[in-house]
Protein backbone atom coordinates (compact mmCIF):
# COMPACT_ATOMS: atom_id res chain seq x y z
CA UNK A 1 0.00 0.00 0.00
CA UNK A 2 1.44 3.41 -0.89
CA UNK A 3 2.80 5.33 2.08
CA UNK A 4 1.13 8.58 1.06
CA UNK A 5 -2.27 7.01 1.69
CA UNK A 6 -1.33 5.94 5.21
CA UNK A 7 0.31 9.27 6.06
CA UNK A 8 -3.11 10.78 5.57
CA UNK A 9 -3.87 9.64 9.15
CA UNK A 10 -0.43 9.60 10.67
CA UNK A 11 0.70 13.06 9.68
CA UNK A 12 2.09 15.29 12.38
CA UNK A 13 -0.74 17.74 11.81
CA UNK A 14 -3.20 15.38 13.53
CA UNK A 15 -0.87 14.94 16.51
CA UNK A 16 -0.35 18.72 16.83
CA UNK A 17 -4.08 19.35 16.65
CA UNK A 18 -4.69 16.96 19.54
CA UNK A 19 -1.81 18.48 21.57
CA UNK A 20 -3.24 21.95 21.04
CA UNK A 21 -6.73 20.73 21.92
CA UNK A 22 -5.50 19.18 25.19
CA UNK A 23 -3.56 22.35 26.10
CA UNK A 24 -6.61 24.52 25.51
CA UNK A 25 -8.72 22.10 27.50
CA UNK A 26 -6.22 22.31 30.39
CA UNK A 27 -6.46 26.11 30.32
CA UNK A 28 -10.26 25.89 30.40
CA UNK A 29 -9.98 23.44 33.33
CA UNK A 30 -8.00 26.03 35.35
CA UNK A 31 -10.83 28.57 35.08
CA UNK A 32 -13.90 26.33 35.27
CA UNK A 33 -13.20 22.77 36.35
CA UNK A 34 -16.55 21.34 35.24
CA UNK A 35 -16.15 22.89 31.78
CA UNK A 36 -12.59 21.49 31.56
CA UNK A 37 -13.78 17.97 32.46
CA UNK A 38 -16.47 18.23 29.82
CA UNK A 39 -13.88 19.36 27.27
CA UNK A 40 -11.58 16.45 28.23
CA UNK A 41 -14.46 14.03 27.72
CA UNK A 42 -15.16 15.57 24.31
CA UNK A 43 -11.45 15.27 23.43
CA UNK A 44 -11.58 11.59 24.36
CA UNK A 45 -14.64 11.03 22.20
CA UNK A 46 -12.98 12.84 19.32
CA UNK A 47 -9.82 10.71 19.68
CA UNK A 48 -11.93 7.54 19.75
CA UNK A 49 -13.82 8.63 16.63
CA UNK A 50 -10.54 9.45 14.87
CA UNK A 51 -9.12 5.98 15.61
CA UNK A 52 -12.34 4.32 14.45
CA UNK A 53 -12.28 6.34 11.22
CA UNK A 54 -8.64 5.35 10.63
CA UNK A 55 -9.44 1.68 11.15
CA UNK A 56 -12.40 1.86 8.77
CA UNK A 57 -10.30 3.71 6.18
CA UNK A 58 -7.55 1.07 6.28
CA UNK A 59 -10.06 -1.77 6.04
CA UNK A 60 -11.85 -0.21 3.06
CA UNK A 61 -8.57 0.66 1.36
CA UNK A 62 -7.26 -2.89 1.73
CA UNK A 63 -10.51 -4.27 0.31
CA UNK A 64 -10.38 -1.84 -2.60
CA UNK A 65 -6.73 -2.60 -3.41
CA UNK A 66 -7.50 -6.32 -3.22
CA UNK A 67 -10.32 -6.01 -5.72
CA UNK A 68 -8.17 -3.95 -8.07
CA UNK A 69 -5.42 -6.57 -7.92
CA UNK A 70 -7.93 -9.32 -8.68
CA UNK A 71 -9.48 -7.40 -11.58
CA UNK A 72 -6.07 -6.59 -13.12
CA UNK A 73 -4.95 -10.23 -12.90
CA UNK A 74 -8.24 -11.41 -14.40
CA UNK A 75 -8.01 -8.91 -17.25
CA UNK A 76 -4.37 -9.86 -17.86
CA UNK A 77 -5.25 -13.55 -18.04
CA UNK A 78 -8.09 -12.87 -20.47
CA UNK A 79 -5.83 -10.76 -22.68
CA UNK A 80 -2.99 -13.29 -22.65
CA UNK A 81 -5.39 -16.12 -23.48
CA UNK A 82 -7.08 -14.24 -26.28
CA UNK A 83 -4.02 -12.94 -28.13
CA UNK A 84 -3.56 -14.24 -31.68
CA UNK A 85 0.13 -14.67 -30.89
CA UNK A 86 1.68 -17.74 -29.33
CA UNK A 87 3.01 -17.20 -25.82
CA UNK A 88 4.98 -19.89 -24.01
CA UNK A 89 6.40 -19.81 -20.49
CA UNK A 90 9.16 -22.31 -19.76
CA UNK A 91 11.53 -23.05 -16.87
CA UNK A 92 15.31 -23.43 -16.58
CA UNK A 93 15.11 -27.04 -17.79
CA UNK A 94 13.41 -25.74 -20.94
CA UNK A 95 10.15 -27.50 -20.04
CA UNK A 96 6.92 -25.71 -20.97
CA UNK A 97 5.05 -24.51 -17.87
CA UNK A 98 2.22 -22.58 -19.55
CA UNK A 99 1.04 -21.58 -23.00
CA UNK A 100 -1.92 -19.68 -24.33
CA UNK A 101 -4.64 -21.33 -26.45
CA UNK A 102 -3.09 -20.03 -29.67
CA UNK A 103 -0.04 -22.28 -29.16
CA UNK A 104 -2.25 -25.34 -28.61
CA UNK A 105 -4.20 -24.49 -31.73
CA UNK A 106 -0.99 -23.90 -33.71
CA UNK A 107 0.51 -27.25 -32.61
CA UNK A 108 -2.89 -28.98 -33.00
CA UNK A 109 -2.69 -30.41 -29.48
CA UNK A 110 -4.70 -29.77 -26.33
CA UNK A 111 -1.65 -29.10 -24.19
CA UNK A 112 2.12 -29.32 -24.39
CA UNK A 113 2.75 -28.43 -20.75
CA UNK A 114 5.63 -30.41 -19.27
CA UNK A 115 7.24 -31.13 -22.62
CA UNK A 116 10.55 -29.77 -23.87
CA UNK A 117 10.32 -26.50 -25.71
CA UNK A 118 12.88 -27.75 -28.24
CA UNK A 119 10.62 -30.68 -29.11
CA UNK A 120 8.01 -28.32 -30.51
CA UNK A 121 10.19 -25.35 -31.42
CA UNK A 122 13.56 -26.75 -32.58
CA UNK A 123 14.61 -23.42 -34.11
CA UNK A 124 15.00 -22.01 -30.60
CA UNK A 125 18.13 -24.05 -29.96
CA UNK A 126 21.09 -21.75 -29.70
CA UNK A 127 23.98 -22.86 -31.83
CA UNK A 128 27.39 -21.72 -30.81
CA UNK A 129 29.26 -20.61 -33.88
CA UNK A 130 32.54 -18.93 -34.35
CA UNK A 131 32.37 -15.31 -35.39
CA UNK A 132 32.89 -14.79 -39.08
CA UNK A 133 35.92 -12.99 -40.33
CA UNK A 134 35.49 -11.03 -43.44
CA UNK A 135 38.32 -11.05 -45.92
CA UNK A 136 39.36 -7.65 -47.01
CA UNK A 137 39.63 -7.00 -50.73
Amino acid sequence: MPKFLLKRWHGQHIVWIFVLLICLTAIIYMFKWWLGVTAFLLCGLLAYYTLQAETAFRRELNTYVGTITHRVKKAGNEVMSGLPIGIVLYNEEKKIEWHNPFVAKMLEQDSVIGESIYEHFPDLKVRKTKPRRWNSL
